[in-house]
């Protein structure tokens, strides 16, 4: 029970994330780069709360469910997938996004960008596909 809460807990926040608070975001802030640094705030702070959540998932789905250890490791990966990005490509994309034309962002910056969001969007689909699987169970 409490498992299926915050997995369903966990794919609301994803998707609200992209498909409320970074578009309320771009429209209401007057200054692009002043909803962009909100937002990328936002997104680190979704990163650890995942990170959170899936060791949470982790454990309660091991000591639910002994002797399926591979299944119970999927929990992780969403979390760690978006603290990787975080660690890994948004220094990079903070290095690279003003090295377009006349400060806007390059090429470079814009396949990070993609990278990153592709990777937010997996994570999304793998935690709202272990809640449909978990529910599917119950």
């Amino acid at each position: 029970m409490i498992r299926r809460l915050i997995l369903g807990l966990w794919t609301g926040l994803l998707v609200a994330q992209i498909g409320f608070f970074v578009p309320v975001l771009f429209q209401t802030l007057t200054e692009p780069g002043q909803a962009a640094r909100v937002a990328g705030q936002g997104f680190v702070g979704i990163s650890y709360v995942s990170l959170v959540a899936g060791v949470v998932v982790f454990l309660l789905r091991t000591k639910a469910v002994t002797g399926r250890g591979f299944e119970a490791r999927w929990a992780i990966g969403p979390g760690l997938m978006m603290v990787l990005a975080h660690v890994g490509l948004h220094p990079l994309m903070e290095a690279t996004k003003h090295a377009g034309v006349q400060g806007a962002p390059g090429p470079a910056f814009l396949a990070l960008h993609a990278a990153s969001g592709l990777i937010y969007v997996l994570a999304t689909v793998a935690v709202a596909a272990l809640w449909v699987r978990d529910e599917r169970r119950a």
